[in-house]
């Protein structure tokens, strides 16, 4: 569910439109509602135009680490849909090998996850809040 909105500068929006996935807290012109650390928030241009969808932590240096631009629901099936296609292309470019990176955080669309596999071992690194 998304608890707020923020609205980002006008004319800074430009690396949002072209898949950049980080918003800066000098980018955020306002933010509405009262989104609590992690939640989900909407992303709009100074028109209120939907720019994404991410995850909000206000002490971040980065307040918004964008899920999707696309309006999109947050749900299950999208994290089962990154985590899917994250590891089919694993499978076609790593071969013969036990250890590698099964998930590369905003690289597969998922922003502050990592998922390592040594072996018969799975290590996991969350490095952002509402992942």
């Amino acid at each position: 569910m998304i608890e707020g909105i923020v609205k980002i500068v006008g004319g800074r929006e430009k690396k949002l439109q072209h898949g950049y996935p980080w918003v800066q807290r000098g980018e955020i012109s306002e933010v509405l509602g009262a989104p609590t650390p992690g939640a989900l928030v909407r992303v709009v241009n100074f028109r209120n135009e939907t720019l994404g969808i991410g995850t909000y932590n206000p002490q971040s240096r980065f307040p918004v680490r964008v899920l999707t631009a696309a309006d999109e629901p947050i749900d299950r099936a999208f994290f089962e849909q990154r985590l899917e296609r994250a590891l089919r292309h694993r499978q076609r470019v790593v071969q013969d090998t036990n250890a590698m990176r099964l998930v590369f955080s905003e690289s597969d669309g998922l922003p502050g996850l990592i998922v390592d596999q040594y072996a018969d071992y799975l290590v996991v690194q969350v490095r952002t809040m509402g992942m």
